[in-house]
């Protein structure tokens, strides 16, 4: 009998908070332009506003260059920072030509710091240079379902043609939070 009175409440309980739910999510609003939430497990859409709107995704980018050097990299793989790669705008974890870093250790500076550095040092080592890791980035976007999205860079500088949407970037992060 304790049983059942327990399991009823309980069952109340969950239905009030099923209620409760519902009910905030009919009143939510965000103040971004575009917005998405979605289950990153089963991909559907809990809150939508203009989530296929292009949009620039400024560092959020690097989301996608950090999938990419783990799964097409050795995360303990040591590289060597270029001139070319280290003379970037904008954050940086202070990476200097000549230096040695691992990937895990990119992934980190790019997740962790932002840096841009850390992002182009990753798509050298990766593909060589930054034109070829676009390439890259936009095969791997294309294979998880990203249709409404390009990629010119590793790090998310400002380009007319590198922009994505709320509910492409969802993707991605349901994709990353899965790594």
């Amino acid at each position: 009998m304790v049983k059942k009175t327990i399991s009823l409440i309980i069952s109340l309980f969950l239905i009030l908070l099923e209620f409760n739910v519902n009910a905030f999510a009919t009143e939510f609003s965000v103040s971004a332009k575009s917005a998405v939430l979605i289950n990153a497990n089963t991909l559907e859409v809990l809150y939508s506003k203009a989530e296929h709107e292009k949009r620039g995704i400024a560092s959020t980018t690097k989301i996608l260059t950090s999938l990419i050097a783990l799964e097409y990299g050795e995360p303990q793989r040591e590289v060597t920072a270029t001139k070319e790669a280290v003379t970037v705008e904008g954050t940086s974890i202070g990476l200097k030509a000549g230096d040695k870093i691992t990937l895990i250790s990119l992934v980190y500076g790019m997740l962790l710091e932002s840096g841009n550095d850390a992002a182009n040092v990753t798509a050298f080592a990766i593909s060589g240079n930054i034109t070829e890791f676009a390439k890259v980035m936009n095969t791997y976007a294309k294979k998880i379902g990203m249709t409404n999205s390009n990629f010119t860079n590793p790090s998310g500088l400002t380009n007319k043609n590198h922009y994505s949407t709320a509910f492409d970037m969802a993707l991605l992060t349901s994709v990353a939070i899965k790594n």
